[in-house]
């Protein structure tokens, strides 16, 4: 399990939320929970009673607008994590996810490779102690991300490979996790060192490209 236990509020529409749910059924031993809030003026409102280490926010809903809502949220609060959710088949994805970073977002994660694993990562990166920052230095050469100081919007390429790294990030992760409970285990211990290889030789892999 990770134990670094987080809480999220995510604002969007059914279809993400479904994305989102299914994501943490299939992941029962991540340390995330996630509420629901069905418009920017309640997600406002929870915040502001309520303890939450991020907030997730779905780019393409249409009840509320997105870059509007993060800039109002980054303006109320200037280090809360706030991960846009995009959808990569969408055809102004470039423009969009460069456009919701100037807004204020901290993080872009891809609604189609959406896990509970992805959304706990993104949120310990953004909220680090001493232990994250460890975890950090140690998967930093597979964990790029879109930044707000991108002087052109991201390729579609580039897109993908930030997607690809996410999972990479994931896979690394979780063979530490493994490696610290397995550490008697020869046989696991050989397995867990062939998942990191292969791990860093994708990410070098799709650094070349």
């Amino acid at each position: 399990m990770f134990a670094q236990s987080f809480r999220c509020l995510f604002l969007g529409e059914n279809p993400s939320w479904l994305k989102i749910t299914a994501a943490l059924a299939h992941s029962p031993f991540v340390s995330l929970t996630v509420q629901r809030a069905c418009s920017a003026a309640a997600a406002f409102s929870d915040l502001s009673v309520r303890s939450w280490d991020a907030l997730a926010l779905d780019l393409h809903a249409s009840n509320f607008q997105a870059l509007d809502s993060i800039h109002k949220f980054r303006s109320e609060l200037p280090s809360f994590p706030i991960l846009a959710l995009f959808d990569p088949a969408a055809q102004d994805l470039a423009d969009l996810a460069t456009k919701a970073l100037h807004a204020g977002a901290s993080r872009c994660l891809s609604l189609h490779d959406l896990t509970a694993e992805t959304i706990h990562h993104a949120i310990r990166s953004l909220t680090p102690d001493a232990q994250t920052q460890s975890l950090l230095r140690r998967h930093a050469d597979v964990t790029p991300y879109f930044r707000k100081d991108s002087a052109h919007p991201p390729s579609r390429a580039e897109v993908v490979s930030h997607a690809v790294n996410n999972l990479l990030c994931v896979i690394n992760a979780n063979a530490d996790v493994l490696a610290d409970h397995l550490a008697d285990s020869n046989l696991a211990a050989r397995s867990i060192q062939e998942i990191k290889k292969a791990a860093k030789s994708a990410a070098d892999l799709i650094r070349s490209l």
